[in-house]
């Protein structure tokens, strides 16, 4: 027969040790650590939003982690008031602000209040103000296409790029560009010259760009590459005026095709005088003074390396030479002090009316020069026989065209036309012994200079 005691005491020590195994078991699934009652309520009754702004908040990609310390997780974050940024969203379980800000928001204002609240119930609110800033803006291509290759003609275009943060770079990352085109790195300009090969061929290629803060945009570019062709273009109708005795060169313009071209007269002919340069292109030469008011009408070809030809006639008429001055002598007549002189200044060529004018220097006291007829004439004044003069006369045609010739001398004095040797004869010599005589003169104008003639 148990007594009461016993049986109470045995039932004890059974619970107990009940309990204790549910004690280690309980310890042994939380990996042997219990974490200490008091503490956790102390965290639990504490949940605190830690960020005090919404950072990078600009124009573009925009990524910004709202931090909270205490509470129990799992947690929960919402906007509780006023509005995210345009094109933001917060991620509810891991508080995360993200998205894209159009660039129509820059220097738009924001007020945000966000709610985290934790598995306990508890909750912290934090309000977030201030401007979108405009920063880097959205990366974008501006050119939507580019101009039309053609083979064998030079080529540069650049590429219109808007936004992002500079410097940008540039590279084909699929596709190919014509052959002879290359795209700048930096610039992002397609240059070259389409090699002839390419002619008709069709192309697509993409164009990546990259900016300073790693946006990135690429557009793709398609189409087919021009043929290109010979024709002959010039600035006016007509060449160059020529002008016969006047020296002459023309560089006929041409555009397309294949080079190199060839040039040729086919029909007619040039002045006389005139060639044209096969492989250039240049009409050059120098109309001969015969040709002066002779018309002229003549074709030229050029031909480029692909068999293609283009014609283009000219005509007109040879202009009738220049306006050249010149003189019955290599110098003027005489001025005399006191003397009255006329010379006419002689000129042939060019267009008529001439005017006539000193260009620089002066003429002597008491002449003057007719600006109309080129007449020097006058009466030089008696006090400047010995002076020298200098000056230069220049004669202007019709056409604009201008001659100058300079004339310098001395101004004779007027007993210039009485000036004689005076001394008739001169002592014998003898043969042995030295000799000296001298020569007078009289009149003329010194100084002197005396040689044997004869």
């Amino acid at each position: 027969m148990i007594s009461a005691n016993d049986y109470l005491n045995k039932t004890l020590k059974a619970s107990l040790w009940v309990g204790i195994a549910a004690v280690l078991s309980f310890i042994n699934a939380c990996g042997g650590k219990v974490a200490d009652l008091s503490e956790s309520s102390a965290s639990v009754s504490s949940i605190t939003i830690v960020s005090t702004e919404l950072t990078g908040v600009v124009v573009g990609q925009v990524s910004s982690m709202i931090s909270t310390s205490g509470g129990v997780p799992p947690l929960n974050f919402t906007v509780s008031g006023g509005t995210l940024p345009e094109g933001l969203k917060l991620a509810p379980t891991t508080g995360m602000i993200s998205g894209v800000i159009p660039a129509s928001a820059a220097n738009q204002s924001y007020a945000t209040t966000v709610s985290v609240t934790d598995s306990a119930g508890l909750t912290a609110t934090r309000t977030f103000s201030g401007t979108v800033s405009a920063g880097n803006s959205i990366l974008t291509f501006q050119s939507q296409t580019i101009a039309d290759f053609t083979a064998g003609i030079s080529y540069s275009y650049p590429l219109v790029i808007l936004g992002g943060e500079k410097p940008y770079s540039f590279k084909i990352t699929t596709g190919g560009l014509p052959s002879g085109v290359s795209i700048d790195p930096v610039e992002g300009t397609l240059t070259g010259t389409p090699t002839n090969s390419t002619a008709n061929q069709a192309f697509a290629f993409e164009v990546t760009v990259e900016d300073a803060s790693k946006q990135k945009k690429s557009r793709t570019f398609s189409g087919s590459v021009g043929a290109g062709s010979a024709l002959l273009k010039n600035y006016s109708n007509i060449v160059a005026d020529f002008v016969a005795g006047v020296s002459y060169s023309y560089p006929l313009v041409v555009t397309g095709g294949t080079s190199p071209y060839t040039f040729a007269v086919t029909t007619g002919a040039a002045p006389s005088g005139i060639t044209l340069n096969t492989s250039t292109g240049v009409i050059s030469g120098t109309p001969a003074a015969s040709s002066g008011g002779s018309s002229y009408a003549f074709q030229i070809r050029v031909t480029d390396a692909s068999g293609q030809t283009s014609e283009k006639t000219y005509s007109g008429t040879v202009g009738a030479g220049s306006a050249l001055l010149t003189n019955r002598s290599t110098a003027i007549s005489d001025f005399v002090a006191g003397i009255q002189f006329s010379y006419p200044i002689v000129v042939t060529g060019g267009t008529t009316p001439y005017t006539y004018s000193i260009s620089s220097g002066a003429l002597p006291t008491g002449i003057s020069l007719n600006s109309s007829t080129g007449l020097l004439s006058g009466t030089t004044s008696a006090a400047i026989g010995g002076q020298a003069f200098a000056f230069s006369l220049q004669v202007s045609d019709a056409g604009g065209q201008t001659a100058t010739r300079t004339y310098i001398g001395n101004v004779l004095n007027s007993n210039a036309s009485s000036f004689n040797i005076i001394t008739g004869t001169v002592p014998a010599p003898s043969a042995g012994a030295a000799y000296g005589a001298s020569i007078g003169v009289s009149g003329g104008a010194a100084p002197y200079t005396f040689a044997i003639s004869a």
